[in-house]
């Protein structure tokens, strides 16, 4: 067989050309997009030919490449360092980033929060003063609609007083003036505006505050079931009906309200005095550790308004907080006194119109002495006056 020694193939397509210029050219035109192969060694044999391929070794950091294997492990050993400092500018800029999400995530929480909080605070003024309408409402719903018999009897005494007052009242600047004042001393305190604490005395504070858990009831034993007619302003005629009566300093007379609202807030008022005479015994060193701690663990009990409280001396009765207990306690303990209450204000009412009738016959017979002076010095007038033209 002839031997094909002028024949060159193309180890890449298997083309045969006739010279080895003719496949140069071949290779750079048509295989120059190769990256694989970087230069081609060609037999000039028709036979396997070997191709040499020239391996690329790149850097793990940066991707350069480089022919031999020492100059990448040289470079590599530079490029790390600076390949580390990149990536600990970059973890501190990302870091930096996270945080400033978080700070601002933060900001727009602490605005939500804010307007959250402005929002409920707008919305309890708001309950408040409808509370308060509501409240205003009942009273004067009910005022006609439950005054008893026994009210209004009572009622009509104090407007009795009243206009004996108002009647009295033209005298007073002569009565004055003859150095005669009409005193009258009793007046009851308008419900919720008592002055209690620079009433009572010292020992009675020490009594109420001695009772522990039964202070409230003691203090308002005292006060409006006691000797201070003044502080006889509530008074509780039926103990299951929603209704209690009340004294009102407008009116000057006792109005119907809300038996709930009302006895609510007298317990909230005189808890608050409790606490004041607490603090006022504490600083003067008058209460042992064992009233200290009655004390403290009985105004812990009025905290916690959701927690329902069992009265284990009522076959387990159940209120819904501490609160509504003592306000049952002081529901019977009115309705209990209310006959001593009403014949209490009763008489009140009947020894200051009396010593208002004892004032103005004082009064009327000053009147008439003036009167009879003036009527005997007109007397000597004249007959001084007849002397003098004899």
């Amino acid at each position: 067989m002839e031997d094909k020694k002028d024949e060159h193939k193309c180890n890449i397509c298997n083309k045969i050309f006739s010279s080895y210029k003719t496949l140069w050219t071949h290779n750079k035109n048509i295989h120059k997009n190769n990256n694989t192969i970087s230069k081609l060694i060609v037999s000039n044999k028709y036979d396997n030919s070997q191709l040499k391929i020239n391996k690329i070794y790149k850097c793990k950091y940066c991707n350069n490449e480089y022919n031999h294997k020492q100059s990448r492990w040289t470079h590599e050993k530079k490029c790390k360092i600076i390949f580390d400092e990149n990536e600990q500018k970059e973890q501190k800029k990302q870091n930096t980033k996270i945080k400033l999400a978080e700070i601002n995530k933060e900001i727009e929480l602490a605005k939500i929060n804010k307007e959250i909080k402005l929002a409920e605070i707008n919305k309890e003024i708001e309950l408040k003063k409808i509370e308060v309408k509501k409240e205003n409402s009942l009273i004067k719903k009910e005022q006609k609609l439950h005054e008893t018999t026994t009210i209004k009897k009572i009622n009509k005494m104090l407007r009795q007083k009243i206009n004996m007052k108002n009647s009295n009242n033209n005298n007073t600047i002569n009565n004055i003036q003859n150095n005669n004042i009409v005193h009258n001393h009793f007046k009851i305190e308008p419900f919720g505006k008592e002055n209690i604490l620079n009433t009572i005395t010292d020992k009675e504070k020490k009594l109420i505050i001695n009772q522990g858990f039964g202070s409230i009831e003691k203090l308002i034993e005292i006060t409006n079931a006691g000797k201070y007619d003044q502080f006889k302003n509530i008074i509780i005629t039926n103990k299951r009906e929603n209704t209690a009566h009340i004294f009102d300093d407008k009116s000057g007379t006792f109005i119907s309200c809300d038996k709930n609202w009302a006895l609510s807030k007298l317990v909230s008022n005189r808890l608050d005095d409790i606490e004041e005479i607490y603090n006022e015994l504490d600083e003067n060193n008058k209460l042992n550790n064992s009233t200290k701690k009655i004390l403290s663990n009985f105004f812990i009990k009025f905290m916690d308004e959701n927690k329902i409280y069992i009265d284990e001396n009522a076959n387990n009765k159940e209120h819904k907080n501490y609160s509504d207990f003592k306000v049952d306690n002081v529901n019977n303990l009115l309705f209990n006194y209310q006959d001593k209450i009403i014949n209490d204000i009763g008489n009140a009412i009947n020894n200051a119109i009396n010593n208002a009738i004892n004032n103005q016959d004082i009064n009327n017979a000053i009147n008439n002495q003036d009167i009879n002076n003036q009527n005997i010095n007109n007397q000597d007038i004249n007959n001084q006056n007849i002397n003098i033209i004899l």
